[in-house]
């Protein structure tokens, strides 16, 4: 999957790149899943806003998380003030989009 088309894919899932959202619109878990599976090709701000994404989907709603096989450890973020505003987005849109 090319970088650009898991930026697309990731933004409509809710992680918090790119600009405002639209209408909820949640990926097939298989999509999702392929766009996690390699974010070593974004921006590493784009990688900080997965990082928060996925501490927010883990947090929150975690039974939909484990549905979709995901594992994933708490980390340290870089910059913990922006990691805590980008949890809170990805957490406004997680919860439009599920």
């Amino acid at each position: 999957m090319d970088a650009e088309t898991r930026r697309v894919i990731l933004h409509r899932c809710g992680v918090p790149i790119g600009g405002p959202r639209g209408t909820a619109d949640f990926p097939d878990d298989a999509r999702v899943r392929e766009a996690l599976a390699d974010i070593s090709e974004l921006e590493v701000h784009e990688r900080d806003a997965v990082l928060a994404w996925l501490d927010a989907f883990a947090h929150h709603w975690p039974r939909r998380f484990a549905r979709l096989g995901f594992a994933h450890e708490a980390t340290e973020p870089s910059e913990w003030g922006r990691h805590v505003k980008l949890r809170r987005i990805a957490i406004a849109n997680l919860s439009k989009a599920l």
